[in-house]
C-alpha cells in the first residue's frame, strides 16, 4: 500500500527552491513544452537513476542583444529528492559519499522558475509537438499540485510522479496518450 508524503513533501524543516518568476514571468504567447532526461546517453545508468524534468522557456538573454549570457530561464516541474546519511555512512575519513546516502523524502515545490542548462549528456522531447497556450500551461501546473508524491520504496521513484502526471495530462486532453507512451518508452524502454 503505497503511503503518500503530506503537503506534497514539503517539510517544514526543508528550505524551498529560488523561484524567479517574479522577475522572470511565464510568456502569454505559446510555447513549447518539454520533458527533460538528465544523463540521457549515460548507459550505465537506468531510466530511474536519471531524473526526469518538465520545463519550459521563459526568457533567454541571449534572444535580446547584448544583455546577458545566454542564460535560459525555464519554468520547472520535477521531485527533488531529499537525503540524509545512513547511521554507518561515515567512513575513516568522517566523509560520506552519494551512494550512502538514502532518500527519505521526494518534494513537490511546485512549479518554479530558475535557469536551465543542458548538460551534453541531457535530451529534451517536445510534449504534444506543438506549442502550448498559457492557459494549458497554467492547467499542467495545477495537475501538477494534485499529482501527489509517494514516500519512497517499494520501487518508487521521483520519475513515476512524471508519469503519473502525464497520465492526468492526458485525461485532460493536455497530451495525446499515444504521444504519452512514445515519451515513456523514449525515456525508459526497458520498464514501458
Amino acid at each position: 500500500m503505497p503511503r503518500w508524503a503530506e503537503n506534497m513533501g514539503r517539510a517544514s524543516h526543508l528550505t524551498p527552491p529560488d523561484d524567479y518568476s517574479d522577475v522572470y514571468p511565464d510568456k502569454a504567447e505559446p510555447t513549447p513544452v518539454y520533458l527533460l532526461i538528465r544523463d540521457f546517453h549515460n548507459p550505465s545508468k537506468s531510466g530511474d537513476e536519471k531524473q526526469w524534468i518538465i520545463y519550459w522557456e521563459v526568457y533567454n538573454d541571449s534572444d535580446y542583444a547584448g544583455s546577458g549570457n545566454g542564460t535560459r530561464w525555464c519554468r520547472v516541474m520535477h521531485l527533488s529528492p531529499q537525503t540524509r546519511s545512513r547511521p554507518d555512512a561515515t567512513g575513516a575519513s568522517g566523509s560520506e559519499s552519494e551512494s550512502e546516502q538514502e532518500t527519505y523524502l521526494y518534494t513537490y515545490w511546485g512549479a518554479v522558475t530558475v535557469p536551465l542548462e543542458e548538460r551534453r549528456q541531457d535530451i529534451s522531447f517536445d510534449i504534444g509537438m506543438t506549442p502550448w497556450s498559457l492557459r494549458d500551461r497554467q492547467l499542467l501546473e495545477g495537475l501538477a499540485e494534485m499529482t501527489p508524491v509517494q514516500m519512497p520504496g517499494g520501487g518508487y521513484t521521483c520519475n513515476d510522479w512524471i508519469r503519473s502526471l502525464l497520465l492526468n495530462a492526458t485525461a485532460a486532453c493536455l497530451v495525446k496518450d499515444e504521444i504519452r507512451k512514445w515519451l515513456l518508452w523514449i525515456a525508459d524502454p526497458k520498464r514501458e
